[in-house]
C-alpha cells in the first residue's frame, strides 16, 4: 500500500446522499446515478447516521413498499477522514468487513466516499506481488505445522519467525519455503524451544550457506 498518499487524493467526491425517509426506489436512482454502490444517509445537518449498500437494498425489496432508508441502512456507520492515510482506510475496511467508508470532514459530515477498488488503485505491482509471497509464506508454514510471529518481504528477501512444536519441523518448514517462487533470499528465524537463523540464496542453489543453532533446554 502506498502510505504516502491521504484518503482525500483518491475519495470519490461526488456521491450523493440519502435523507433517513428516502424510499427504496430513491435511493435505488441514487447509486445508478452516482454508479457507486452503496450511499450514506445523512440527518439535516450532513452528519452520517447510516449507509444503504446495494445488499441492504436488495434485502429492503422484499420489504413493505414503503420501506425507507432508516429501515434498511446498514448501522453503526464505520467512516475514515479526509486527512486520514489511504493505508488507514484499508485497514478499516479489513477490520470490519466492509467495502466502501464515508469520509467525514471535522464536523462529521460527508464530503466523500472511498471504495476497495481505490485503494486497489494505489498499490503498487510490486507491492502485489509480495502480498502474494507474504501469503504463500504464511501458508507454508501453516502446512508444514508452525506458526508465524513476524514477517517481511523486500525485493525477495523474506525475513520470518515461526514457532514449531519440535525441532523436526525446522528442515520441512525450510524446504518448503525455499521452494516458493520469487523468495531470492530467506532469513528463517525459529521460535519456541528452538532458536535457528538460515540464510539462502540463489547462488547456492538451495543450499545452507550459513546457519547458526541454539537449541535451549
Amino acid at each position: 500500500m502506498n502510505t504516502d498518499k491521504f484518503v482525500r487524493e483518491v475519495m470519490s467526491a461526488t456521491v450523493g446522499s440519502a435523507a433517513p425517509d428516502a424510499t427504496i426506489g430513491r435511493l435505488a436512482r441514487t447509486l445508478a446515478e452516482h454508479r457507486v454502490g452503496a450511499v450514506p444517509v445523512v440527518d439535516g445537518a450532513g452528519r452520517v447516521i447510516g449507509i444503504v449498500t446495494e445488499a441492504d437494498l436488495a434485502r429492503g425489496g422484499t420489504a413493505s413498499g414503503f420501506a425507507t432508508a432508516a429501515d434498511v441502512m446498514s448501522v453503526p456507520v464505520f467512516a475514515v477522514r479526509a486527512e486520514d492515510r489511504v493505508d488507514d482506510a484499508q485497514r478499516e475496511m479489513r477490520r470490519n468487513g466492509v467495502g466502501h467508508l464515508p469520509v467525514l470532514d471535522g464536523a462529521g459530515r460527508v464530503i466523500g466516499m472511498i471504495r476497495a477498488s481505490d485503494l486497489r488503485r494505489t498499490v503498487s505491482p510490486t507491492a502485489i506481488e509480495e502480498a502474494e509471497l507474504r501469503r504463500r509464506v504464511i501458508d507454508r508454514v501453516i502446512d508444514a505445522g508452525g506458526e508465524v510471529s513476524a514477517l517481511s518481504v523486500e525485493e525477495g528477501v523474506v525475513r520470518l519467525c515461526v514457532h514449531v512444536g519440535d525441532c523436526g519441523e525446522i528442515p520441512l518448514i525450510e524446504q518448503m519455503l525455499r521452494g516458493i517462487p520469487g523468495v531470492g533470499q530467506l532469513e528463517l528465524t525459529v521460535g519456541a524451544d528452538v532458536d535457528v537463523a538460515h540464510r539462502l540464496s540463489p547462488r547456492t542453489s538451495g543450499r545452507r550457506v550459513r546457519a547458526r543453532s541454539r537449541i535451549s533446554s
